[in-house]
């Protein structure tokens, strides 16, 4: 029995767990030192107390924490206890309010040290919490999407550029990073410059994180140079046309373009933006310069607004890509193609295509 107990346990949602821990003083031992998974929406202040203080108590044996708002619809207010979560390998934050509890509000030494993913989505946290959670040196996957940071008393939100800014300053701290799924606004070029210094990057996803002027879209681009290890790449509302309004030859301004497949790892690439034009016309031939083999890729999106778009897929474009990606397996082409395309051409692309999305094109049977 005692053998079996830490196994049943290890399976149980937290509520049940709890529950057998009131059965007898040995099965409530076991019941608190077994790895746990906290799942939970935080539904009452009520709630948020009775989590609080479980976890003040038994935060140790959490390996993974995924909590959110409840259905009420009103933001869930939190108190971490981030130093007692020294299993914690994920964590998952979701429309939730959070800091940490007053007597740890003093800054203290890099905490968390299993921390291996983080998601934070459409969260309120304070300065002091977010740091403590992106000071895990550990951390491997990070997603943050409109996170606001407030000072610790709540009385003043930093703006958007300003939280970037703390943000891709502490990612530099991060050695492990592979994967970032960044969703924010503001960002300037100063601001962006860091991303460049993630090297081990594997997985880069960004929605909307400029106000799209020139020198932000060019500073973006520049970082991309150096993420050589990118297998996914992933760039939404990016505003990458605006790249043309800078100053100098166009033929020179293009040229940074050749950063959206610098990496020769890579076997995704997604630019999509249904706002604006995905892409200068000159951008293509830059994207995919002779001689440049993208051996690994295997799924390309070009996604844009049929009406505001002026880049344009035409046949010349499938044969460079037919032969500059001979592994591909799955193209999207939304809101690229002209009126006249002719779909023809698409039997130039890899037989591994079988269909085009945004085309309804079937690769005839043999």
């Amino acid at each position: 029995m005692e053998d079996v107990l830490p196994c049943v346990l290890k399976h149980m949602p937290l509520p049940q767990r709890l529950r057998c821990a009131l059965v007898c003083r040995a099965w409530a031992e076991v019941a608190v030192k077994v790895p746990a998974v906290v799942i939970c929406g935080i539904k009452s202040s009520d709630h948020s107390e009775q989590l609080q203080h479980w976890l003040g108590k038994h935060g140790g044996v959490v390996e993974a924490m995924h909590c959110s708002s409840g259905t009420s619809g009103a933001t869930s207010e939190l108190q971490l206890h981030v130093p007692k979560f020294t299993q914690l390998r994920s964590l998952q934050l979701y429309d939730v309010k959070a800091q940490l509890p007053a007597q740890e509000m003093s800054d203290c030494a890099t905490v968390l040290p299993q921390l291996q993913k983080l998601g934070l989505r459409f969260c309120n946290l304070t300065v002091q919490l977010a740091s403590q959670l992106l000071s895990a040196t550990t951390l491997t996957s990070l997603q943050w999407e409109r996170v606001n940071l407030h000072k610790r008393d709540w009385t003043e939100e930093l703006q958007p550029q300003e939280g970037a800014a703390i943000l891709l300053q502490q990612l530099q701290l991060l050695p492990s990073l592979a994967s970032l799924q960044l969703a924010c606004s503001d960002m300037t070029a100063a601001d962006i410059a860091p991303l460049s210094n993630l090297h081990n990057l594997q997985r880069l996803t960004l929605d909307s994180p400029t106000k799209g002027s020139p020198t932000d879209v060019r500073a973006l681009l520049a970082a991309l140079q150096h993420l050589t290890q990118l297998q996914h790449l992933e760039l939404r509302e990016c505003q990458l046309h605006r790249a043309e309004a800078l100053p100098g030859p166009q033929h020179e301004v293009h040229q940074c373009f050749s950063a959206l497949t610098a990496s020769t790892q890579l076997t995704a690439l997604v630019l999509a933006n249904r706002k604006y034009n995905v892409l200068p016309q000159a951008a293509f031939k830059h994207m995919f310069p002779a001689g440049r083999m993208l051996e690994e890729l295997k799924a390309l999106c070009l996604d844009s607004d049929r009406q505001m778009s002026h880049f344009c897929v035409e046949a010349a474009q499938v044969a460079v890509i037919a032969t500059s990606c001979p592994q591909l397996q799955q193209l999207r082409l939304v809101g690229v193609t002209g009126k006249g395309f002719d779909t023809g051409c698409l039997l130039q692309l890899p037989p591994g295509v079988t269909r085009v999305e945004g085309l309804d094109w079937v690769r005839p049977a043999p």
